[in-house]
């Protein structure tokens, strides 16, 4: 709210060629807060919105903080039965959705599947459709509403966003971050880059994927503008990042290889670029070097973060002059921000002895505080140590000489896709299911 007053002209968020200006985007995320004011009930601690990447998402998300509830997103491009899960598991009481042909047919199964014991329903753009076939089990978006603005009492303890991961038994683990986390972590990532309005930032991630929360809060936070990558320029953004001259990118590392293979990294490609940061994915010596070419004037960063401690935790600024303290090719994922704990346990939980390998732990206030509805995945990842609550990653790691974090691969099997984390077990779950094999 604080970038609406300051800056209530300047652009906030870019969906293609139409932008949004700051007043525009606050006018449409207080008329769904006074909304959901209207017909949530006080107890709801999540609402769902399901949608694509448009102005009604990134609405949503902010008109369901400014009820004081965390957000659930749902994307369409999941399979309706993972969708129905996460709705059942969240306890999902209303759910915002914008109503497309992407989203049509998943609204119909959804009111299917659960038998009379569907959310409410808020329908965002239901012009030009036939929302008959909806059985009148939805409510429509209230614009004539009178102009008070909806600002909950939050504290550290409120909900802020809650996101499923792959899990090993075929169902999806919720972890919810509440305020206080994602609060820590934004003050921590503002500070360090020292993002200002004249920022052009870009929106690469799903909503489902913990970085989008980077992308969305560090851009409004500063009063910069956030342009949202189509998915036709997903995976290909040279001329995305041109036309929108990009001062800040990030996304995954593979974005780098693809963008390698169709020739679009020539030298001083994207002169515009600042900051370039990595995430999701192991960052190679040979892509950053490719990258660092056709952004001559960019810091490069490679984050690394699990969902669980809050998108991300640990920053490495990428040097050649410090080139011998990548092992495999693969640059360092670096140290934490300063008031983060970090060790590296051994199978029997005791600190490795410097440059040996074993696995990474976090303590600290941008911690999860466990896995939604399910304490014994929570025992078993949120260990008690010293008097304190440690995450255990399950991602193998060693000291540099140089006092930073190596990534040497997984002690289970665990792999990530595009940065998404996939349980091999839940592959195998389902493809048994397909299968019939008992």
């Amino acid at each position: 709210y604080e970038s609406v007053q300051r800056y209530p002209s300047k652009p906030a968020l870019v969906i293609g060629k139409t932008s949004y200006t700051y007043k525009e985007l606050f006018n449409r995320v207080n008329i769904i807060a006074q909304n959901l004011s209207k017909i949530t009930q006080t107890n709801e601690q999540w609402i769902g919105v399901l949608s694509n990447k448009s102005v009604e998402i990134y609405s949503s998300i902010l008109g369901i903080l400014q009820t004081g509830r965390g957000y659930v997103p749902l994307n369409p491009k999941f399979p309706s039965e993972r969708i129905c899960a996460m709705i059942k598991d969240a306890g999902i009481k209303t759910l915002i959705v914008n109503l497309n042909s992407e989203t049509e047919a998943l609204l119909l199964t959804i009111l299917e599947n659960f038998g009379g014991n569907e959310p409410k329903i808020l329908l965002l753009n239901p012009a030009d459709k036939d929302i008959s076939i909806f059985y009148n089990k939805y409510q429509l978006i209230n614009e004539s509403l009178d102009a008070e603005l909806i600002f909950a009492k939050v504290n550290e303890d409120s909900p802020a966003y809650l996101l499923f991961t792959s899990g090993s038994t075929g169902r999806p683990k919720g972890i919810s971050i509440h305020q206080g986390a994602a609060t820590i972590y934004l003050d921590h990532v503002i500070d360090h880059y020292q993002f200002s309005p004249e920022d052009r930032i870009s929106q690469f991630f799903e909503l489902t994927f913990d970085p989008s929360v980077h992308d969305l809060f560090c851009t409004w936070s500063v009063g910069a503008s956030l342009h949202v990558v189509a998915d036709a320029d997903m995976w290909a953004p040279a001329r995305f990042i041109q036309n929108h001259q990009l001062t800040v990118w990030y996304s995954t590392p593979s974005v780098i290889t693809t963008m390698h293979k169709m020739h679009m990294l020539k030298p001083d490609s994207f002169p515009t670029i600042k900051w370039s940061l990595f995430s999701g994915e192991a960052l190679s010596i040979n892509a950053v070097k490719l990258w660092e070419k056709a952004t001559p004037h960019s810091l490069i960063e490679n984050l690394y973060g699990p969902t669980e401690a809050t998108v991300n935790i640990t920053k490495y600024r990428w040097n050649e002059a410090t080139l011998d303290e990548a092992e495999g090719g693969i640059v360092p994922i670096g140290t934490t921000w300063s008031d983060q704990l970090m060790k590296i346990i051994s199978e029997n939980k005791t600190e490795v002895v410097f440059g040996e390998l074993g696995e990474l732990c976090f303590s600290g206030p941008q911690l999860a505080k466990g896995y939604w509805n399910s304490p014994e995945k929570t025992a078993a990842q949120f260990i008690e140590m010293e008097g304190k609550t440690w995450y255990r990653t399950g991602d193998l790691v060693k000291w540099s000489h140089l006092g930073n974090l190596i990534f040497k691969g997984r002690i289970d099997s665990q792999v990530k896709v595009r940065g998404f984390r996939m349980e091999l077990q839940e592959i195998e779950y389902y493809l048994n299911l397909f299968f019939k094999v008992p």
